[in-house]
């Protein structure tokens, strides 16, 4: 085993999942290479045979995820996904315990807000986009922000949050007259969640949040997550749609504020779970700026 495990309960977690999957326990442990992968509340593992000719990724769920992701969804979706040639192979997956196993793709790097700055970058995101919009067959679950805003703040509703809430629901009158059409949408494609392969093609990872749902989410979870401005964010919708179109605009930056509001509900109801993370409260912190100002 190579890389840091955080703590002996990650280690016992890790020792459960590989036991759990056929394929990985067709070999004792100390036959796998592991090394440790980043994530924000999942714990995820590289698995590689010695000789290189079994390469996996790992994905075990973190503490208290159970709460807000539907692990039947997730992977119908991811499978669904996959046979689209929109994600990764996933060779494993077991419902209850949430553990998912997928090929690993040597070579494939994990984008960054600063590579979504290439108009070249954008109009690729936007095509794979489309076709996941328009081309996947119908994703199980539906996904409606107020709805989820909802129930996150059932978990971790505090002052800020609820006045937020309070005053987002002009953004929910605005939204009701215009046009919705559910898709089967990603729901958090942040652009680690896109991987670039060596031969430069787009795949999507992480479906956890994934659902029908208005294809306007996705777009505008790429705006904020990518730290798009507003010319660059409407450029990236124009791409998707092939042409402008200023309601659409006005919709993109609707749905932008209530892409902060999930973000930030989500992660109130990470930490109530037991994800005390650093870097999850700056990303609450963030959020409830933004929100602070605009709202």
């Amino acid at each position: 085993m190579t890389g840091a495990i955080e703590s002996q309960a990650d280690i016992e977690r890790l020792r459960a999942a590989l036991a759990s999957v056929p394929v990985l326990r067709d070999r004792p442990r100390h036959a796998w290479r592991i090394t440790p992968l980043s994530g924000l509340t999942n714990r995820s593992y590289r698995v590689t045979s010695p000789d290189g000719s079994h390469d996996y990724m790992l994905r075990i769920p973190g503490a208290g995820t159970d709460r807000y992701v539907v692990r039947g969804n997730e992977i119908h979706n991811a499978r669904v996904a996959s046979a689209a040639g929109l994600a990764p192979e996933i060779v494993h997956a077991d419902e209850r315990s949430g553990v998912m196993l997928a090929r690993f793709l040597a070579g494939a790097k994990p984008l960054a807000a600063g590579d979504l700055a290439m108009p070249e970058m954008r109009r690729q995101i936007a095509g794979l986009l489309r076709r996941l919009h328009e081309s996947v067959p119908e994703f199980r679950g539906t996904a409606e922000p107020f709805e989820v805003i909802d129930r996150y703040l059932a978990q971790a509703a505090d002052g800020r949050l609820s006045r937020l809430r309070m005053r987002a629901e002009a953004i929910r009158a605005e939204l009701a007259g215009l046009d919705v059409a559910l898709r089967p949408c990603h729901v958090d494609p942040v652009p680690a969640n896109f991987l670039l392969l060596p031969e430069r093609e787009l795949l999507l990872v992480d479906w956890e949040f994934s659902a029908m749902a208005d294809p306007m989410w996705d777009i505008a979870t790429i705006v904020v997550e990518g730290d798009l401005d507003p010319a660059a964010g409407e450029a990236l919708l124009d791409a998707y749609t092939g042409r402008p179109d200023s309601r659409r605009h006005r919709k993109l930056s609707l749905f932008s504020l209530l892409v902060h509001l999930v973000a930030v509900s989500w992660g109130r109801a990470a930490q109530v779970a037991g994800n005390r993370s650093d870097e999850l409260e700056r990303l609450v912190e963030r959020h409830l700026r933004v929100l602070e100002a605009a709202l």
